[in-house]
């Protein structure tokens, strides 16, 4: 449908003040179709959301609304109150002023408020059900009258107390009256093909019945917002697939409320809200449609979204005409419908990235290269190939060869060079410069290969190699120390090692299994070691394959790619992440590549417990180890033994060697039974149950309490403080199983379970005492050389990852004022590995919406993408031809962002300004 010219739109001074403020006009015709509003960040968006709504209800005191569900609102909701709150004082009145509304204030009690969507089947009791959150955050929040709202309970759609007449007339007496959810929808599961084809049960017959009274109920509130003339103000977010409420990919602009179901995308979404993507999958949902939404022209309809990752669902919805494939383009015959973005939500709209580059003072070398990387893939050509035609087809590329006043194979050359370096140095580890008794051959013999660039690799696995096959295996080790516990109850690695030994220290043991694991190609680099002899010299560094990647995301460029190893060696490494398998599914390569260096040494922390990631399926399997486990021999003499006492930090790394034992062996029991050995310690420590004389009864009557516990929670219900901690107690043994598998353990692994991490909808914001405290306890302990942090580059609002980065930038500035500043940088951030150790997450109960798989999968496509895009800047030949073996085999690329502490405290503090409109 065509769309009204712009000046028969209505005016709003919100709208006015807010493009005022903005670097950006309202709407670029012809690539726009919609107005589009840029804010600076998330809280800035919540508050220009906040007083659109406000300018609305003050405009229309008896008026139709509709307002949305989620982490989206959390800033509209916050500002809206606080404006109302402080409507009296001059700064709020000066505000409301500058944005034409009237002193005053808005009246909401009277307005009628319209619940968006619902799963369905879900009891409104539930604190992750969508009638709870309006009830609690709208209703109550704003104040409105609950006599004024249609909301949806499921509890009472489409359940009646007769049975109905069979065929003959008869009452069919025989079939139980539907009273309530779970007596027709005994699993939560909603079969909708029901609706088409004929029961084959009773149970179904009656889930027919009141499948058809759902519909009847929906067709129903469709006709009462109709009868209100429509909806007057709608608010709402956008999805990964561009819905809106509901409305998913392909949905009739036209649709009705209804109850459907969801795309694989929005089950993903949805997941973390409803408890895991399984019990998304059994339920249905209730959604106005979009024919509801525009149902009344004269809708004020706002779509809020934040960060980069909705970047390209903003572009299609702002930018694409009308089509079933966006939803949001049903949006465009709304004359007051508008996009309220912030400024990573808007980074693909085209004509606005174009004034940003013609306003830039001077063109950076890093721009012109993100901007030619992009052509090159868009065009699928390698950069010295790109023609002046597919120039002229893009006018960011355009813009950014011309202003920088060179021609484009100049450009497309130097571009080319700068990716040829990084990749090479960020590839590259340094030769340990001292020589060390530990060297296999002696001080005579150094290790040369055919390729000089194969030398230093060689060397460094033949060394590591050598040096375990003088130690002792897992099982080995394992048996010694039981020996020596029995003894003396005391965890010690001393031992005596042959003549021309050197006693190993505790960070740089490793499990047989874990160097195997790590070198593929052991026999080849044992063959090339047993040819090379020569005098005693050291070897040069070699390219390898890029490393690390933003989880997930491709938002890292080659414009700011670098290896951390690219710092000289002997290094001591802090990596930390946000939740348990950050860094394993951000820059696992570049980990591995620095371990196998015995020198360095690294330490893993997490900041989070990232317990509101284990489902209670997860939580019964375990249990049941637990079960089968303490009616066993080995618990009552591992008892004897005072092995469950937590005094003795080495009983919890043979945990982990017991279930890495297991997967070497493919042995499920051995496996379960590192598992249950270490989730029996977690229960006596959280629940001070014993066990200590093996006797197991208390420790018994806990499992059974807890399955009780968790076969009567609905997925998704806030646990109990002590749950919490034994869920996040789990994925913290998953992450030790992780490093355990390269070699590294307790001690060089902490949790530190940071409390600004809940399971409330709004979390709490970090605090220095609380969050920032431990963090900067830890750098003082381990005094790194490097310090990486693992995040999702959303810059989307105070989410989990930015919370970290803020807890760990503040503590590194208070560790670089008192003592020596961090001299190397800050970075930004397989399968076999995390589906084996995270077993809480092979199922993928909260998964990529981008995948329907674990995150793993998903971290591969990325990896993989990533090569290609940087593949096509070069041309196959260039890796497939290269003197290094490893960028050879190279088929996926991580990217790194490497800084110094003060270029990550200025990103840290813009970042934050960002997220916090902090001055």
């Amino acid at each position: 449908m065509a769309k009204r010219p712009r000046a028969e739109r209505p005016e709003s001074g919100v709208e006015a003040q807010l493009i005022a403020r903005s670097p950006f006009a309202a709407l670029y015709e012809p690539e726009e179709k919609i107005r589009t509003i840029v804010v600076e960040n998330f809280p800035a968006l919540g508050q220009a959301a906040a007083w659109r709504f406000l300018e609305w209800a003050q405009q229309n005191p008896e008026g139709v609304c509709s307002l949305p569900t989620g982490k989206t609102p959390e800033y509209f909701i916050k500002w809206v109150q606080r404006i109302l709150q402080s409507w009296a004082s001059p700064e709020t009145q000066r505000e409301a002023s500058k944005f034409g509304l009237r002193p005053e204030i808005p009246e909401l009690g009277k307005l009628t408020f319209v619940q968006i969507d619902e799963f369905y089947p879900i009891s409104p009791a539930q604190h992750n059900s969508f009638y709870h959150y309006v009830s609690e955050y709208y209703i109550k929040g704003f104040g409105l009258d609950p006599k004024r709202a249609l909301l949806m309970d499921c509890s009472k759609i489409g359940l009646d107390w007769e049975p109905g007449y069979g065929p003959t007339g008869e009452p069919r007496d025989y079939m139980k009256p539907a009273l309530t959810m779970e007596d027709v929808w005994p699993t939560g599961e909603v079969d909708l093909s029901l609706r088409m084809r004929e029961p084959n049960t009773r149970q179904e017959l009656l889930q027919q019945r009141v499948l058809r009274q759902v519909d009847q109920w929906c067709a129903e509130y469709e006709a009462k917002i109709r009868a209100l003339g429509g909806i007057g103000f709608f608010m709402g977010g956008i999805g990964p697939d561009g819905h809106v409420a509901f409305n998913c990919q392909g949905c009739d602009h036209f649709a009705t409320t209804r109850l459907d179901q969801l795309n694989y995308a929005s089950q993903a979404a949805a997941a973390g809200d409803l408890g895991g993507i399984e019990t998304v999958r059994r339920r249905k949902v209730i959604t106005i449609g979009l024919g509801t939404i525009t149902y009344n022209p004269n809708c004020v309809a706002l779509i809020c979204a934040a960060g980069e990752a909705k970047a390209q669902v903003v572009r299609n919805a702002v930018q694409e005409a009308a089509h079933v494939n966006f939803p949001a383009t049903a949006l465009h015959r709304l004359p007051s419908a508008a996009f309220f973005v912030t400024t990573g939500a808007a980074k693909l709209l085209d004509r606005r990235q174009l004034e940003l580059l013609e306003r830039m003072p001077e063109m950076a070398p890093s721009v012109v290269e993100r901007v030619l990387v992009a052509l090159s893939g868009r065009r699928r050509k390698k950069l010295v190939d790109l023609s002046e035609d597919d120039l002229a087809a893009c006018p960011l590329a355009s813009c950014a060869v011309r202003r920088a006043g060179r021609p484009l194979p100049v450009l497309a050359e130097e571009v080319r060079q700068s990716l040829i370096r990084k990749i090479e140095q960020g590839s590259r580890v340094r030769e340990k410069t001292k020589t060390t008794s530990d060297q296999v051959l002696n001080n005579e013999i150094a290790v040369q290969a055919n390729d000089p660039a194969e030398s230093y690799d060689v060397e460094t696995r033949v060394q590591t190699l050598n040096f375990l096959s003088r130690t002792r295996s897992p099982s080995a080790q394992k048996d010694q120390q039981e020996k020596q516990e029995s003894k003396n109850g005391k965890a010690k690695k001393e031992k005596s090692e042959a003549k021309g030994k050197v006693e190993p220290k505790p960070e740089e043991e490793a499990h047989v299994l874990g160097a195997w694991l790590q070198d593929e190609k052991v026999l080849e680099l044992l063959k090339i070691h047993s040819k090379k002899k020569g005098s005693t010299g050291t070897s040069k560094s070699q390219p390898d394959v890029p490393k690390a990647t933003d989880k997930g995301t491709t938002k890292a460029t080659p414009g700011g790619t670098q290896e951390m190893s690219s710092s000289a060696r002997t290094r001591k490494f802090l990596h930390t992440e946000p939740h348990h398998d950050d860094i394993m599914l951000g820059y696992l390569p570049a980990v591995m590549r620095n371990t196998r260096v015995a020198s360095n040494q690294h330490h893993f922390v997490c900041a989070t417990s990232s317990f509101n990631s284990v489902s209670n399926v997860h939580m019964l399997k375990m249990l049941g180890r637990v079960e089968k486990f303490l009616g066993t021999p080995t618990y009552k003499r591992l008892c004897q033994e005072g092995y469950f006492d937590p005094s003795t930090l080495d009983f919890r790394r043979r945990d982990v060697w017991k279930f890495l034992d297991g997967i070497a062996a493919a042995d499920d029991e051995l496996r379960d039974e590192g598992a249950a050995r270490r989730l029996v310690y977690n229960l006596s420590v959280i629940f001070e149950d014993s066990a200590r004389d093996g006797n197991a009864t208390q420790l018994l009557e806990r499992v059974s309490a807890l399955k009780t516990y968790f076969s009567k929670q609905y997925a998704g219900q806030k646990d109990m403080k002590e749950v919490q901690i034994l869920k996040g107690a789990c994925r913290e043994f998953e992450a030790e199983c992780v490093w355990g598998y390269i070699g590294w353990q307790l001690p060089n692994i902490s949790h530190l379970r940071l409390g600004f991490y809940t399971a409330d909808i709004f979390a709490p914001e970090p605090t220095q005492q609380r969050d920032v405290v431990p963090v900067l306890k830890l750098l003082r302990e381990v005094q790194p050389d490097v310090v990486s942090v693992a995040l999702d580059p959303e810059a989307s609002g105070p989410d989990t990852h930015y919370k970290v980065l803020q807890a760990v930038t503040a503590a590194l500035q208070q560790y670089s004022e008192e003592s020596d500043p961090v001299s190397s940088g800050i970075s930004f951030v397989e399968n076999h590995m995390f589906l084996n150790s995270f077993e809480s997450q092979r199922d993928a109960e909260f998964p990529a919406y981008e995948i329907q798989g674990p995150f793993c999968a998903m971290s591969q496509r990325v990896q993989v993408q990533q090569y290609d895009m940087i593949e096509t800047c070069l041309g196959y030949e260039w890796f497939h031809n290269h003197p290094s073996p490893l960028i050879r085999a190279a088929r996926g690329l991580v990217f790194l962002r490497e800084m110094t502490v003060q270029e990550l405290l200025a990103e840290s503090r813009a970042l934050r300004q960002q997220t916090e409109n902090l001055s």
